[in-house]
């Protein structure tokens, strides 16, 4: 029973390493890590409760308990992780693939070099000036309301200017629509058109991708 004993916790030791870099090191998520995890867990929970009967040093009452403790502990964590996979498959889908939506509707789109922030719906550039940044808004039931694009220009004495174009998706039937708006400071921020905002990239030499 010592081999057993040795296997079980060599097997146990390695899930937490793997569980702990694909949680913590690698951020993007799979739905075979998810199951693969958790089926592993399972099996870590199954061997200690049967080497525990097998050896008969446990009483059946502290048995039931950690079969008990286990489905608890599978069901919590399991729905957690299961919460966490959708939101970043619902994130997925509004990430560059959703390009095609954004070009037919003459809307910033998001580079192929852009980088997603951890834990955020939110898109960067590796760049500080030109279209910078993009927000992006998913309610509950997994449908974007709006995304906000900000596009920085280079100061003039000190004082931060951008452009930032809001994007709002419609539901049902309706229409999207789009609003831009200039920033020449702290205190100044008001609409514009779309004319108006292609003149200001055009010359300040940014180059549009809407």
């Amino acid at each position: 029973m010592k081999k057993w004993d040795v296997f079980f916790w060599v097997f146990g030791g390695l899930f937490c390493v793997a569980w702990i870099y694909f949680d913590i090191s690698v951020e993007s998520e799979s739905i075979y890590w998810l199951v693969g995890k958790w089926l592993w867990l399972f099996l870590i929970f199954l061997g200690g409760i049967l080497m525990g009967f097998l050896k008969r040093q446990e009483s059946k009452a502290w048995i039931i308990y950690r079969i008990c403790f286990a489905i608890f502990f599978i069901s919590l964590w399991g729905s957690r992780d299961l919460e966490k996979y959708r939101k970043y498959a619902c994130e997925a889908k509004f990430g560059p693939e959703f390009n095609q939506r954004r070009r037919k509707l003459s809307t910033p789109e998001i580079p192929a070099d852009w980088i997603k922030e951890s834990y955020t719906d939110d898109w960067k550039a590796k760049n500080t000036i030109g279209h910078s940044s993009k927000h992006i808004q998913i309610n509950s039931g997994c449908a974007i309301e709006f995304e906000e694009d900000e596009y920085t220009l280079k100061p003039i004495h000190g004082i931060p200017r951008d452009v930032t174009i809001r994007t709002y998706y419609a539901k049902g039937k309706g229409q999207d629509s789009i609003f831009y708006h200039w920033v020449g400071g702290i205190d100044t921020n008001r609409a514009i058109t779309r004319h108006l905002a292609d003149s200001i990239f055009a010359a300040e030499k940014i180059k549009k991708d809407y």
